[in-house]
């Protein structure tokens, strides 16, 4: 079990996921067949691009250009504490990505075994809505702004399937 040490554990699972060999097969995808052991390094961004609604992507967007501002910016409206509890989020959603893409790791057929990422991604798109909500109480215009927003965002979402 991992109880016992779950820094080797982790380390050991990555080192498992990164140098699996036995399955070699090809899948699908982008109209053709390519083997899933050699995936280009834009198949799992291109997946998670098709299969994400885009409303979740612009939140997730807005969020994650406020959160990179909040780093460089040292001077934001954003507490230390709240910037650390965003950088973990945002490395939570990264970090098995660009481990992927980086060591080519076997792919099978979508991003289903990153699955896991999905919350992490979710979380720092709601804080887009948190946000928002917090401009309905700062100004009318804002709240004009931000009503429309969330408007086009639900409408959107209601009428692109």
């Amino acid at each position: 079990g991992s109880w016992g040490n779950p820094f080797r554990y982790l380390l050991e699972s990555i080192l498992e996921f990164l140098n699996y060999q036995t399955w070699n097969d090809k899948i699908m995808y982008m109209g053709s067949y390519i083997w899933g052991q050699d995936p280009p390094w834009h198949y799992l961004p291109v997946w998670m691009l098709i299969t994400i609604p885009e409303s979740y992507l612009l939140l997730f967007l807005v969020s994650f250009g406020e959160i990179i501002y909040s780093i460089i910016k040292k001077n934001s409206c954003m507490s230390s504490v709240e910037r650390n509890d965003r950088i973990l989020l945002i490395s939570i959603f990264l970090f098995p990505v660009l481990i992927a893409i980086i060591f080519k790791s076997t792919e099978y057929n979508g991003w289903r075994h990153f699955y896991f990422i999905y919350a992490p991604f979710l979380l720092i798109a709601i804080l887009s809505l948190k946000n928002i909500f917090r401009w309905l109480h700062e100004g009318k215009l804002k709240r004009i702004c931000s009503i429309g927003l969330i408007g086009f965002v639900l409408l959107y979402q209601i009428y692109s399937k």
